[in-house]
């Protein structure tokens, strides 16, 4: 579970990298209905820059209270894929990212829901499609087993990423 009193250190402590909205180019998680007290919307390019990281993060990663908890480390791609290896090192980064924002708040990760994410705009190809499904990340220690990214459209809602839609 993690407590309002987290997600309000959050947007604190790393105000200079949150971000309103989850967008690149034309592709975006919706956050439509979602109450936005509820978790906080980090850019991955910001925070990579506030913190003079090297490496590359997911586009967004999302940290929020619904349910037991939940982080979403989200790549958005308008156009074409790329390199797969590369979209999945964001996505590790990012749920990195979280895991360690999370423990220095005292937060237990074992117990959060977590998702590794990938946002389309244009068809993905079967190849890359086959990439994804061998590609595994990996989150906490309890819930910390690997798991495989999920592929959605370009506006999709938070909602249907959480499953409760």
């Amino acid at each position: 579970m993690i407590p309002a009193r987290a997600i309000g250190a959050i947007k604190s402590r790393h105000s200079g990298s949150l971000t309103t909205r989850c967008q690149e180019k034309d592709c975006s998680l919706n956050f439509a209905g979602a109450d936005q007290s509820e978790f906080a919307v980090i850019s991955g390019s910001k925070y990579q820059k506030a913190e003079n990281l090297k490496e590359k993060l997911a586009d967004c990663i999302v940290i929020g209270r619904a349910g037991r908890g939940f982080v979403c480390s989200i790549e958005l791609k308008s156009g074409k894929l790329g390199h797969i290896s590369e979209v999945v090192e964001q996505i590790q980064q990012g749920l990195s990212v979280a895991e360690s924002i999370l423990r220095e708040l005292g937060v237990s990760t074992d117990t959060i829901e977590w998702y590794p994410v990938v946002l389309y705009g244009r068809g993905i190809k079967p190849v890359d499609i086959q990439k994804l499904r061998k590609s595994l990340v990996h989150f906490g220690s309890g819930n910390g087993s690997k798991r495989r990214i999920s592929w959605h459209k370009c506006d999709t809602p938070l909602s249907a990423i959480l499953g409760n839609e």
